[in-house]
């Protein structure tokens, strides 16, 4: 089987335009980091095991459920966008937007990657 190289990496104050070769050692050790290999051998469980330790109830499919995910998260995304109108509001401190936008964006973030489960 053929090994692959080291993934490298760059120590903090190295030239970022230097003309190193990182594969597969660089002669320079102070310039490069050798780190860990990427595995190259099969690990001791097959995609068989895994499915026999999982519930069967998790492999069920409910399109009723899918639906319902997907309103809630159509519904907590159309909320969150509707209070984005307020973040300017003459009665909030100049402040806020800096400390309400960040959060919006974690929120949306969240919903968006399918984080929350309603």
């Amino acid at each position: 089987m053929k090994k692959r190289p080291f993934r490298t990496q760059l120590l903090p104050g190295a030239e970022v335009g230097a003309k190193t070769s990182a594969f597969p050692a660089c002669t320079d050790p102070y310039l490069f980091v050798q780190a860990e290999r990427v595995p190259d051998e099969r690990p001791p469980f097959t995609i068989g095991d895994l499915k026999r330790v999982i519930p069967a109830h998790c492999f069920e499919r409910s399109l009723f459920t899918s639906f319902r995910y997907l309103i809630v998260d159509v519904a907590v995304i159309a909320a969150l966008y509707y209070s984005t109108s307020f973040f300017s509001h003459p009665s909030l401190p100049f402040f806020a937007p800096y400390i309400l936008w960040p959060l919006y964006w974690l929120l949306q973030g969240y919903v968006l990657v399918g984080i929350p489960n309603f």
